[in-house]
């Protein structure tokens, strides 16, 4: 039977040869014609040739390695022909091979859930399509919290230093609860307004409070409804966290979710034949951001994400009362965000980011010192404030 294993017929190719007679002495004239000077005086010349045995051990060193090199310059073109193209590993990356000792995961706001982990090189995020984008007048004030948030997990870490090069991070909570169980909060909620960011009692660290409804079939008035609350804090362009830290705030590392910030008006509100949330997105598009964890022996791992923006396939998610509870994605592509849909349909189009991991390095946090090692209070809350009470916005 023939073998169409290439390597096998590589190898009885090579079986098949012999090297000519006149080759040898060609080769060894031409290899001591070229040998470098430090060996010349080991080589004797040819013009005095003698049967003598003892010159012959001297020539040796050369003879094996030239009769395999013109045996491979005689089989070039055949081996060539005869071996197909090898295809690249789809599997192979651009990032340099680093045994990953974190991962990002990202978290979707609508479900409240851990939607996808890296996948090789890339993640995808979820933006939350039924999130509210702000005015034109207060879109520079306020920014563009995009939905599209990740967490980090993994053994022993101490530490996490963040940093995106466009616009900002922001740090999101949820917290769940009866509406009897702590009715004044709920009414907090249900009363915060952007121009008093920073004024209120139970949530005067955050500079976005967003109330929900929890999807238990109960009417929304009645005192055991469950209830909901999405906080939003900005934390500047570059972060620092300290583990320790949020264990004494009550928190751990698995709840302490970030997400990506943007406030510019100009690319928010430049094509008006886009919706904002789209060009909101747009505007994040070609961003990196550069996440580095330390850990409990003092080493660190670094990584470096770059942010695309793409459209996918989602769905509708229908609360028992009918109502949209939010919008989640499918892990399919999408079509044209644009384009028309049957309004029966729960399918859409999601306009949203992917991240591809195009760095991993063991090196330190490159970005410098956190944007604000203490944040005492919202930093949309300064900016508001500050032009809401003398009527001019802060720079």
């Amino acid at each position: 039977m023939t073998s169409h294993d290439p390597l096998e017929r590589y190898g009885a190719l090579m079986n098949k040869q012999t090297a000519p007679a006149h080759l040898p002495d060609k080769v060894l004239k031409r290899a001591e014609e070229t040998a470098p000077t430090h060996l010349a005086d080991s080589v004797p010349e040819r013009t005095a040739r003698t049967p003598q045995r003892s010159a012959i051990p001297k020539r040796r060193p050369f003879k094996p390695f030239a009769l395999a090199a013109c045996l491979l310059l005689a089989l070039g073109m055949g081996i060539a022909l005869a071996l197909p193209l090898a295809a690249p590993d789809a599997s192979s990356s651009s990032v340099p091979s680093f045994t990953s000792r974190f991962a990002v995961k990202a978290y979707a706001a609508s479900s409240n859930s851990i939607i996808s982990a890296e996948e090789g090189d890339s993640l995808t995020f979820e933006c939350d399509m039924l999130g509210m984008t702000p005015s034109q007048e207060r879109y520079e004030e306020e920014g563009f919290y995009s939905g599209c948030m990740f967490s980090i997990e993994g053994e022993g870490i101490t530490r996490i230093q963040a940093h995106i090069d466009r616009g900002e991070l922001y740090r999101y909570t949820y917290e769940e609860f009866v509406r009897s169980s702590d009715p004044d909060r709920w009414a907090e909620a249900l009363s915060h307004k952007p121009t008093e960011i920073g004024e209120d009692e139970r949530f005067a660290e955050y500079d976005l409070v967003q109330p929900a409804l929890g999807d238990d079939g109960k009417d929304r008035n009645d005192p055991d409804k469950l209830v909901a609350v999405k906080c939003y804090q900005r934390l500047g362009s570059t972060i620092d966290t300290d583990t320790d830290a949020l264990r004494e705030e009550g928190a751990d590392l698995s709840s302490y979710r970030f997400g990506f910030w943007n406030n510019d008006a100009d690319f928010a509100y430049g094509s008006s034949d886009r919706p904002t949330l789209f060009n909101s997105i747009d505007s994040l598009d070609g961003a990196q951001v550069t996440i580095t964890v330390t850990f409990e022996d003092g080493s660190c791992q670094t990584k470096v994400i770059e942010l695309k923006a793409t459209d996918l396939e989602a769905y509708q998610i229908t609360a028992q009362d009918g109502s949209i509870k939010g919008v989640s994605l499918t892990g399919e592509s999408g079509g044209d965000p644009l384009a028309s849909t049957d309004s029966s349909s729960s399918t859409m189009t999601m306009h949203t980011l992917e991240g591809t991991v195009v760095e991993v390095s063991d090196e330190p946090f490159p970005c410098g010192e956190a944007s604000h090692p203490t944040l005492d209070e919202p930093l949309t809350g300064r900016h508001i404030i500050e032009g809401h009470n003398d009527g001019n916005a802060a720079a």
